[in-house]
């Protein structure tokens, strides 16, 4: 994905006691992309088409 799409919007976050999670997004200019990865889960992929007008960035 960073090949394709340059380095993502990258947090890791404490949802649940004792299970990090990491999330990274990319905003492609029409498109969102979001992977969620825990450590003790494997990758989810969230695609979805952006909402957000490129003309605010």
């Amino acid at each position: 994905m960073r090949h394709r799409f340059g380095p993502a919007i990258a947090t890791r976050l404490d949802i649940q006691p004792g299970v990090p999670q990491q999330q990274w997004v990319w905003h492609t200019g029409e498109d969102v992309i979001t992977a969620i990865k825990t450590d003790k889960e494997t990758f989810l992929l969230s695609y979805r088409t952006s909402r957000l007008d490129p003309s605010f960035l």
